[in-house]
């Protein structure tokens, strides 16, 4: 999924979010039945990720929660960057900021407050 997402991002209009993610460290949590699983990747300047791997970054500076399905869903999508993003202008993907990161949670409170005029 990450290589068809890095392929597309160039041509898929990531909004807002786009903007924000750019050159960030990210802890994703995934919801499934089991509990839930977390995962870290790095998002650079061009919002390609890479670095991914199991478990959380201590260093974080953003926190995406979503469940299993709508993983799946992004990574079955023909392009999954413009799948990205509308599971989060659909509230399906919630990005804050990680603990101990004020601004970034701020930030990210008044973006998701104000999804509907932004995405």
């Amino acid at each position: 999924m990450v290589g068809l997402y890095n392929a597309n991002v160039a041509s898929a209009d990531l909004g807002v979010a786009g903007e924000q993610l750019a050159d960030r460290r990210v802890n994703l949590y995934v919801r499934g039945s089991g509990g839930t699983a977390a995962y870290s990747f790095y998002v650079d300047e061009d919002n390609r990720i890479s670095d991914l791997r199991d478990g959380r970054h201590p260093d974080a500076d953003l926190k995406m929660t979503t469940d299993r399905a709508t993983v799946r869903g992004i990574a079955g999508a023909d392009d999954p960057s413009a799948a990205f993003r509308r599971a989060v202008a659909r509230g399906d993907v919630v990005v804050g900021g990680e603990r101990g990161r004020i601004v970034e949670r701020v930030k990210w409170t008044v973006i998701n407050a104000a999804k509907g005029l932004l995405f």
